[in-house]
């Protein structure tokens, strides 16, 4: 069974270009705010399931057009380390699978975020 969490897309600010600022790595506070509201929502919608082991992470969206589609890289990095913290478990172990996009100039950009759980018995 998978568990879905819908994230609004708030464009290329959602990256893990890390601005090294007098010697620190700086997040940028949107991308910072973006991934503790999923780790909230992970929280929420996971607290009575038990996630399988690799976790695996499914992931798809609704974009205004092509241009507007998001860097995978960074987005798995931001959205493993977001559900690393809800999930008490290693990002390095997340297996993700991209299954696509839909371009809909009529709604809002939107990330599909689903996580494999145990089906209940």
């Amino acid at each position: 069974m998978i568990v879905q969490i819908s994230m609004p897309y708030i464009g290329s600010c959602l990256s893990v270009n890390h601005c090294k600022y007098k010697g620190w790595y700086y997040t940028r506070k949107e991308t910072r705010e973006w991934m503790r509201a999923l780790t909230l929502y992970a929280n929420h919608h996971l607290r009575n399931s038990v996630v399988k082991l690799p976790p695996t992470i499914h992931l798809s969206g609704i974009f205004k057009d092509k241009r507007s589609t998001p860097d995978l890289s960074n987005l798995h990095k931001c959205i493993s380390d977001a559900l690393e913290l809800s999930l008490g478990i290693n990002d390095r172990e997340f297996r993700f699978v991209d299954e696509g996009y839909t371009i809909d100039k009529s709604k809002l950009p939107m990330l599909i975020i689903g996580v494999e759980v145990e089906d209940a018995i």
